[in-house]
């Protein structure tokens, strides 16, 4: 399915997770209903023993993480008309080590359009991901509304064929806002239909420049996928939420990492 020119860019096979979201209804024997709404969420990031070459073809012997989908209506909060994978959608795949945070991302979009300034890319098709560091969340900051924005939002897009990396926030305004330098990055559109993000990130640009890893740590993890066909942006299908259609870290998914 993900065949092409490149070998190494097709993946044999892909154990896919997506979040559920769960409708339980409990009753109990004096009539006592209450319903309860919940996400289930798989973010997870695998250990890696090889860092994985970023060259913008993905192969599964590099890429070896649970694949993170999002492919479905549910998922897409705005855009009219979607019209299934092709229209857009993501697999993408998490890894680590002490030294970075690696993202693969195989995404699916019929027409690739963006000429933004990195300041905007978010307005042109792109990935967008949000992450924060407080385990649980339990140290967590608020406003007034019960929303918080303390954590990092990066974006990464092919921008008139060069790859743009931005940081819009930094989680305890540690880093600075704009071009992210210090990473490493490739990005491919490979046909009418894929375009594959390969991107690694050392830990000290997600947080403090002097960060050092707990792999116990339990991440707020979101991402989406920003979608325009070449008349403005139109919308975005997202794996968690927390960075679209509203701003606030206590809505991201929870990113578990495994071995190490």
């Amino acid at each position: 399915e993900y065949k092409t020119e490149y070998d190494r860019a097709y993946i044999d096979e892909m154990v896919k997770k997506r979040n559920v979201r769960l409708k339980i209804k409990i009753t109990l024997d004096f009539g006592y209903e209450k319903e309860i709404m919940q996400d289930l969420d798989f973010t997870c990031a695998t250990y890696a023993k090889e860092k994985p070459v970023l060259d913008g073809v993905m192969g599964s012997d590099e890429w070896n993480s649970t694949w993170l989908t999002a492919d479905s209506i549910d998922r897409v909060p705005n855009i009219d008309g979607w019209s299934g994978r092709d229209d857009v959608s993501i697999d993408c795949n998490l890894m680590w080590d002490e030294e970075n945070l690696y993202m693969g991302a195989i995404v699916r979009d019929n027409i690739h359009y963006n000429g933004e300034a990195p300041s905007t890319i978010w307005r042109g098709d792109s990935i967008q991901f949000g992450i924060e560091n407080s385990i649980f969340r339990n140290t967590l900051s608020f406003d007034e509304t019960g929303a918080s924005l303390e954590y990092t939002e990066i974006g990464i897009a092919l921008v008139d064929g060069e790859p743009k990396v931005y940081r819009w926030s930094s989680q305890k305004n540690v880093q600075p806002i704009g071009e992210v330098r210090n990473f490493k990055v490739c990005v491919k559109r490979h046909d009418d239909v894929k375009t594959i993000y390969e991107f690694a990130i050392p830990w000290s640009e997600l947080f403090e420049s002097d960060y050092v890893l707990d792999k116990n740590t339990v991440f707020g993890y979101s991402m989406l996928v920003n979608d325009n066909d070449g008349a403005g942006r139109r919308g975005w299908i997202e794996y968690n939420t927390g960075i679209g259609s509203q701003k606030d870290s206590t809505m991201f998914g929870r990113m578990k990492l495994i071995g190490g």
